[in-house]
């Protein structure tokens, strides 16, 4: 079973020479389930790819729920924004479960902004699409309704995380208490709209995974809800 594309991860399209850099100056550490990264408020001194495990970002709501941003899953980069702007940590990012990092630390990635103008611009781009990700996530906020937050939502979680099973099919690894998280809605809310997209043939659920039959079918149904999709990947050329 193969991903369908991975949003969040600039490093393993590098070049042999810059991902040869890029791996003698990092370093791999293991965190255990439950165990903190970072959180917000502290200042930042590396950044982070996932190897393997999970990585789930997100923040307190002042009466201590907790708010869902993201889960970063294998290849995943994150922690590199705070090293260009030096500002604070603005979230919590804690091991979904046992999870192995690659740590660049600030020096390290600083020289190879400075040094590969690969690294640089590939960086950039991923900034860029995460901008725009969470700029329509505030204007769909206010203009669209449950049902198709949700629609739009899995639709981004399959190119982002997604993976093709055997059969041909796409499917997405998330709860239903973790999408009510990112979506503001309890899990009882999300449950009905699932198995409304259920009876509508246009996802199937089996053993806590979300199955998406036809992803293209799911694309047309839900992408134009906010326009073109601006966040998927685009393949440039550094020469």
């Amino acid at each position: 079973m193969q991903p369908v594309q991975n949003l969040n991860n600039f490093i393993d399209g590098l070049s042999d020479e810059v991902l040869k850099a890029f791996h003698d100056r990092s370093r791999l550490k293991k965190y255990r389930r439950g165990e903190t990264v970072y959180i917000a408020g502290d200042q930042p001194t590396e950044m982070y790819q996932v190897v393997s495990g999970s990585i789930k970002l997100g923040n307190l709501t002042p009466d201590g729920r907790e708010f869902l941003a993201i889960e970063f899953r294998d290849g995943d980069c994150f922690g590199e924004m705070g090293l260009i702007d030096n500002l604070p940590r603005a979230s919590n990012a804690t091991a979904a479960k046992a999870v192995e990092l690659r740590v660049l630390p600030k020096a390290d990635f600083n020289f190879l902004l400075d040094s590969y103008r690969e690294f640089r611009q590939r960086c950039m781009l991923m900034l860029c699409r995460r901008y725009r990700y969470l700029y329509n996530l505030h204007t769909e906020a206010n203009a669209m309704n449950l049902p198709e937050r949700l629609g739009l939502t899995i639709y981004r979680l399959a190119h982002v995380q997604g993976v093709v099973d055997t059969d041909g099919s796409c499917y997405v690894s998330i709860s239903q208490e973790e999408l009510g998280r990112m979506l503001g809605a309890s899990r009882q809310t999300v449950n009905k709209e699932l198995n409304a997209l259920v009876s509508q043939g246009a996802i199937e659920l089996r053993y806590g995974k979300i199955y998406l039959p036809d992803l293209n079918a799911f694309e047309a149904r839900f992408a134009s809800h906010s326009g073109p999709e601006v966040v998927l990947p685009t393949n440039l050329s550094f020469n």
